[in-house]
């Protein structure tokens, strides 16, 4: 996002379907970076933007390391074919069919959808006298979900986990759980 901003000539960077604005061009502290998001008509409040040299030297000291940091857009590539992934995407309603069957497109912006629009022709082509449909995004929405990372952490148990996880183990009997009908 620090290079988003710094090709404008402003402090706001976006699109028709959100901005992020900065307080300043010139100062990005590691830590408690504000900026104010804006999903137009929907989500207008700040955000901190946190370095991730920063974030994995705190979650380092305690005893957690990073295992995964991707872009939005590689992490949705990765995961978005598996059968359960994309049945959440369906119950979060988060993309929209194109072409639309009598629906309203999201996005206005001309353009938006042709990536969708390529893919139909590309089935089209493969599979003639088919009427396919893609569930999708518009240009504008993905520059706004693209903005973001994905990033995961493990704890890392210690020497002194170890024997105290051990000690109350043997203290303890095990907790079964039950389930009463």
């Amino acid at each position: 996002m620090i290079d988003l901003v710094g090709n404008t000539d402003d402090l706001s960077f976006g699109n028709t379907v959100f901005d992020v604005t900065f307080e300043s061009k010139d100062l990005f502290p590691d830590f408690s970076c504000k900026y104010i998001f804006q999903l137009h008509d929907v989500v207008n409040c700040p955000e901190f933007l946190l370095k991730k040299e920063t974030l994995v030297r705190l979650c380092k000291k305690h005893n957690m390391r990073l295992v995964e940091w991707k872009t939005f857009s590689e992490f949705f590539e990765e995961n978005s074919s598996d059968r359960e992934n994309f049945r959440l995407t369906q119950r979060m309603k988060s993309l929209e069919v194109f072409p639309p069957n009598g629906e309203q497109l999201n996005s206005a912006v001309e353009g938006d959808y042709k990536h969708a629009e390529l893919e139909c022709d590309r089935i089209s082509r493969k599979y003639p006298g088919s009427n396919p449909r893609v569930a999708t995004l518009s240009k504008t929405e993905w520059e706004a979900a693209s903005i973001y990372v994905v990033f995961a952490f493990v704890k890392e148990q210690t020497n002194r986990d170890l024997s105290s996880n051990e000690e109350s183990r043997q203290s303890k009997p095990d907790k079964i759980p039950i389930v009463i009908l």
